[in-house]
């Protein structure tokens, strides 16, 4: 199991999505370290960037600064908008503001779990992105997306689809 990836907020967020006598496991999102690197960090350069320019031209440098503010969006989203949780019977990914995405996989279910890291990620951030798909399906069902320790979870959520299959 990994430990110390679940969060008090997240796992009452959970909680009304629980079917009777499930346990939430563990609760995660997109890494911080991710949204920093690919997000923040970019949007503080570019912002620097424009404050620079608007010393010398002041109508510029506000006309750059609002769209490079725009990169903040895609990062708060990611941050508290995108949810993911392992419980005790399946994996769970829930995202959106006003139009909601709600999947479940339910571990009996589920044929293969893939990870995929780009050497970006991998190198700067440590993080990936997993793959979970199930029978009669040649897709993935269910993606999480940047999330930190990918191979870690990927493990455990095999750790649980072999406890659930030897519980069946």
């Amino acid at each position: 199991m990994l430990g110390g990836m679940g969060h008090k907020r997240h796992e009452r967020y959970w909680q009304r999505f629980l079917l009777p006598g499930e346990s939430v496991i563990h609760t995660f999102g997109v890494s911080g370290v991710y949204v920093f690197f690919f997000w923040v960090l970019p949007m503080l350069l570019l912002a620097g960037g424009a404050v620079m320019i608007s010393l010398s031209n002041i109508v510029l440098g506000v006309m750059l600064v609002v769209p490079v503010l725009g990169l903040l969006v895609p990062a708060l989203y990611l941050t508290y908008f995108v949810h993911y949780a392992i419980t005790d019977r399946r994996t769970m990914m829930r995202e959106g503001i006003l139009n909601k995405h709600f999947v479940t996989v339910d571990y009996r279910s589920i044929t293969d779990v893939t990870v995929r890291e780009s050497l970006l990620e991998r190198i700067f951030t440590r993080t990936g992105s997993i793959g979970v798909n199930t029978a009669g399906s040649n897709r993935v069902e269910l993606g999480l997306r940047h999330v930190a320790r990918p191979m870690a979870i990927r493990a455990d959520i095999y750790k649980h689809l072999r406890d659930n299959l030897t519980k069946a």
